[in-house]
């Protein structure tokens, strides 16, 4: 009886190795698990939907339609004599200030023309042909040692060098005619010659900038 236990408790032992076998065989030869299925997602477009292009050219126009209503706004505070038009005028192309600046100069009357001036030398602001023609023809009228800084000042202050000139032949027929009271020769030269670097390089070096070194040189020779 014992012999027949013994037998009993080998087999199962061998049938539950094989069996052990046989599972761990299935389990290699199976294959790997799949990898979760990846979805692309998919961005779905109204059809009338504007394009990237279509919407930076709206902004580009939108933005244009802003800059040309400001504009208008700015001429029209021009037009009331508002001073502050320059320093909004100055964010746009010097053609637009230039236009406002002539605004205001035909617009102003005397006394109002004498505080541009002080607003303009204030916030050193560029000035044009138009400004100091008229700022010229008010030194004619009451000349004196002042006036005449600052209308070299304000030529200057134009950044052209023909305008600049201009403005010191003005000074030297005034300084002939002894119609600049306490205002010599000598005091122009000085004066036109720390002036004339404020123009912009360019205009040092071209020809009207030659011709005012040489106006300068034959100023100093006669004095």
């Amino acid at each position: 009886m014992l012999l027949f236990l013994t037998i009993l408790i080998l087999l199962a032992a061998v049938a539950a190795a094989v069996t052990v076998s046989v599972f761990l065989r299935r389990q290699k030869s199976l294959p790997p698990p799949e990898a979760p299925l990846q979805f692309q997602t998919i961005e779905y477009k109204s059809l009338f939907a504007p394009s990237g292009e279509e919407i930076r050219a709206f902004e580009a126009e939108n933005k244009t339609k802003q800059r040309k209503m400001l504009r208008q706004k700015i001429l029209a505070s021009a037009e009331t004599e508002d001073f502050s038009a320059l320093i909004e005028a100055k964010d746009f192309e010097a053609e637009f200030y230039d236009r406002v600046l002539k605004e205001l100069t035909f617009r102003c009357d005397s006394e109002k023309f004498v505080l541009l001036s002080t607003f303009i030398e204030e916030n050193k602001l560029q000035t044009n042909a138009e400004f100091v023609k008229r700022f010229q023809d008010a030194l004619e009228n009451s000349a004196g040692k002042k006036h005449t800084i600052r209308l070299l000042h304000f030529a200057a202050l134009s950044q052209s060098a023909e305008i600049f000139s201009d403005s010191v032949e003005n000074v030297i027929k005034l300084c002939h005619e002894n119609r600049l009271e306490g205002f010599t020769l000598t005091d122009l030269i000085q004066l036109a010659e720390s002036q004339f670097w404020l123009l912009p390089t360019a205009e040092k070096t071209s020809g009207a900038g030659f011709l005012l070194k040489q106006k300068l040189a034959k100023l100093r020779a006669e004095v």
